[in-house]
């Protein structure tokens, strides 16, 4: 187990460091495709050919792509040459790489590119769900189900007026090695929803709960999305594996 928990942290780091790279990078008038060729490439560069998940780097401009992520066939987005970024555009980036021996790593960050004054309502929305996402993480403890897991995002959710943008309500998955899904053709993950009641006890887990919430006019939805990888230790405080620290909000 150490042996893949260091994998995964060395996966995650990578992860981490590249997407703060390429956000970095970018400018006016880039497509998603664009930005998908970029964090394979810096992923290459550092050694990651392999992905684990049918789309290997998602990336996802504005809330419109957002929503349609959830009311479309997931597996089948792709990274698109006509959606272009803008000023004030809300960008998600979300990375599966695979390494050579097969461990997965699992990452995914949401930031608003060069907000004005009028963007502020989308960047309090995600400074509030990055807070809600680690304080979930810090709650984690190994007595927990996927259940629970879920159970504690959904009241938190709640009390900030907050719903779920993932309509097959989970907010997560065990980590693994190896092809998605086993000989028998069923998926190795097992998915953190409110009807999971395996321990994670010992496990790897990636926390990714999402969530929407109306704009103050009433006329559009802000959205939020952040993943880690978290190593459920059968005592003592989870641990994050590879992102250290916070992540920016906007570039």
């Amino acid at each position: 187990m150490n042996n893949f928990i260091e994998a995964v942290n060395r996966l995650q780091t990578i992860c981490s460091e590249v997407y703060l790279k390429v956000v970095y990078s970018l400018t006016s008038g880039v497509s998603e495709k664009y930005i998908e060729q970029e964090v394979i490439k810096n992923l290459s560069l550092k050694g990651i050919k392999k992905f684990w998940y049918d789309i290997g780097v998602m990336v996802l401009i504005g809330e419109k792509r957002f929503s349609d992520m959830y009311r479309k066939d997931y597996e089948l987005k792709r990274p698109s040459d006509s959606v272009l970024l803008t000023p004030g555009d809300t960008i998600f980036i979300d990375m599966h790489p695979m390494e050579s021996g097969g461990n997965w790593g699992d990452y995914n960050s949401m930031a608003v590119f060069k907000p004005s004054n009028e963007d502020n309502e989308k960047v309090s929305f995600l400074k509030l769900m990055y807070e809600i996402h680690r304080e979930g993480i810090a709650n984690l403890n190994s007595q927990m189900t996927g259940g629970d897991v879920y159970a504690w995002y959904k009241n938190r959710y709640q009390k900030e007026g907050i719903k779920f943008a993932d309509t097959r309500k989970n907010i997560g998955h065990t980590m693994h090695q190896g092809a998605k899904k086993n000989p028998d053709n069923l998926d190795k993950r097992i998915f953190l929803d409110p009807n999971n009641t395996t321990s994670i006890a010992g496990s790897i887990i990636a926390i990714e709960p999402d969530g929407y919430k109306m704009n103050q006019e009433g006329n559009a939805k802000l959205f939020g999305r952040f993943e880690d990888c978290v190593y459920i230790p059968l005592s003592g405080k989870p641990i994050i594996l590879g992102r250290k620290e916070t992540v920016p909000l906007v570039f």
